[in-house]
């Protein structure tokens, strides 16, 4: 086996251009080479290669084979594409995205645009199939280039329908996908995205509203948008887990740590489910929080790489998850006058920041809700400071 390791991996290095590649396999000790055509019966001594090399193939000791492709006679190809490119950019996009831990469910699902059936496609015509797909879906003639990249990626991902049961993270330790940094914060190792290239907040939500997807007003909108300047730099969504908070997207950077996410979840777990995330109840985050399933509170830093850290971040983005986290913020804006007022312990403080400042000036509205989303001890203290301060500071 190690031989035919040897020599497979020579073999295609040299011929990878090739639309062949022939195989002859012994039992041990035969020294003579055996004529067979296909009309008559195989000789003893030769063995299938097929098996043999479908099993390197497996286990990731040699690339993507295509052995025994009978044609789709009603398959009309689309090659104009660089296909040099796109099996470059497919390689190194596998195991950023990690792509390849889904291999078997893509090779399936690209079959029909490969004009091949019962194989496991090679590079070059994953590329093939790949465009033919973006093709289909409406992709820009610009974006049609054969390759799993980012874009592709979070629209291919949901419809390969995955059970969550199914993502495999046991060699996604510490991946950094394409797109994302690694950082370190207070000893947290994690990644970071920024919302770079996706709409403000306040254009969004004003565009749901217009089309009657949700109920806010202006007001709302101006005081989100300000909670978004602090936390995604004003954008949609971003992602965080190099803290406490294990994961954090959104405009509002609800957390898993405090069960934030958790609570989004529920709001509609259907769209949730086509990026592979779903709750646990029997998994318990913390000792309070429901967990995600497929991952123990004791692997929970898992959920800060890898796949997981690009199915949090796509999810994030996708419209129907954003309108939920609308009704969850709305909520949230009013439990964190109502989390002042408990945490003050002072009506007179309370009233006087309320109707005085609060109510009068979108600025501090902004102001205390953003910090408060952020570390409510420190914002209430700093309302009961300023509010006992002299009239002429």
């Amino acid at each position: 086996m190690t031989k035919l390791l040897r020599v497979s991996r020579l073999a295609l290095w040299k011929n990878e251009r090739s639309s062949m590649l022939h195989f002859e396999i012994y039992r041990e000790g035969v020294t003579k080479n055996e004529k067979y055509f296909s009309k008559n019966k195989r000789p003893e001594n030769l063995l299938n290669p097929s098996v043999y090399l479908l099993n390197l193939s497996k286990y990731g000791k040699i690339g993507n084979l295509n052995l025994m492709t009978p044609r789709n006679p009603n398959f009309q190809s689309n090659n104009g594409i660089d296909l040099n490119r796109a099996i470059m950019l497919n390689r190194k996009y596998q195991n950023e995205i990690g792509w390849n831990l889904f291999y078997d469910r893509i090779n399936a699902f690209l079959l029909p645009f490969s004009g091949l059936t019962n194989v496991s496609l090679n590079e070059e015509n994953i590329a093939r199939a790949v465009s033919n797909w973006q093709k289909s879906v409406g992709f820009s003639e610009r974006n049609i280039d054969g390759v799993i990249g980012p874009d592709t990626w979070k629209i291919m991902f949901p419809l390969l329908k995955i059970p969550i049961n199914r993502i495999d993270t046991s060699n996604q330790s510490q991946q950094v996908p394409v797109g994302f940094g690694r950082t370190v914060y207070r000893g947290i190792s994690g990644l970071k995205k920024s919302g770079k290239g996706l709409p403000r907040v306040d254009d969004y939500l004003t565009r749901l509203a217009k089309s009657g997807k949700i109920t806010i007003t202006n007001d709302e909108i101006d005081l989100l948008q300000r909670i978004a300047n602090v936390e995604t730099s004003g954008l949609i969504t971003s992602f965080n887990s190099y803290d406490r908070g294990v994961v954090s997207i959104g405009f509002m950077q609800f957390t898993l740590h405090v069960g934030k996410i958790q609570e989004w979840i529920k709001l509609n777990p259907l769209p949730w489910r086509k990026y592979g995330i779903e709750l646990d109840t029997s998994n318990r985050y913390f000792d309070y929080f429901d967990g995600i399933k497929g991952v123990s509170f004791r692997d929970i830093n898992k959920l800060r790489w890898g796949i997981w850290a690009t199915s949090f971040f796509n999810a994030s983005t996708d419209e129907e998850i954003i309108i939920s986290q609308v009704a969850l913020a709305k909520k949230y804006l009013q439990r964190h006058i109502i989390g002042l007022k408990s945490r003050l312990k002072n009506d007179s403080v309370y009233n006087k920041f309320i109707e005085n400042y609060y109510k009068k000036d979108k600025y501090v509205r902004g102001l205390f809700q953003a910090s408060y989303n952020n570390h409510p001890a420190k914002s209430a203290r700093c309302v009961f400071e300023v509010m006992n301060l002299p009239r002429t500071q």
